[in-house]
């Protein structure tokens, strides 16, 4: 959960008048002292209580070029996908789920070969 900078900046005020300090404020706002903590330590290393912002780090699949790979050639296998782009299966298979493609097994059947409950419910 993130608080905002106005709640932080009152914990911190009250850690600073209270006699309990920091573990006294966090029991008096019911938050970890912990957090109270992390943030008296970003407030004097940044002197800004505001959340570091890291980077996005770059990925190895570029989701343009999956896409259209994805459009231009559906029956490529994960394999193929993962050989192409040198990552491994789980990558792709992780970037199918993202675009919400499903794996799904799909068996053809003749009528012969099935049970016979499954017989009654076989539509062409």
């Amino acid at each position: 959960m993130a608080y905002s900078i106005e709640f932080r900046r009152e914990v911190l005020a009250s850690a600073n008048r209270c006699n309990d300090g920091l573990r006294g404020a966090a029991r008096k706002f019911r938050i970890s002292p912990t957090t109270v903590l992390n943030w008296k330590k970003l407030f004097e290393e940044t002197g800004s209580l505001e959340n570091r912002h890291t980077d996005t780090k770059e990925r190895k699949i570029n989701q343009d070029e999956f896409k259209r790979i994805i459009e231009e050639k559906p029956d490529m296998l994960q394999r193929e996908l993962a050989d192409h782009f040198k990552v491994c299966r789980k990558s792709v298979w992780r970037m199918l789920k993202k675009f919400g493609y499903k794996y799904k097994k799909k068996r053809l059947y003749t009528v012969k070969g099935m049970k016979k409950s499954a017989k009654n419910t076989f539509r062409q």
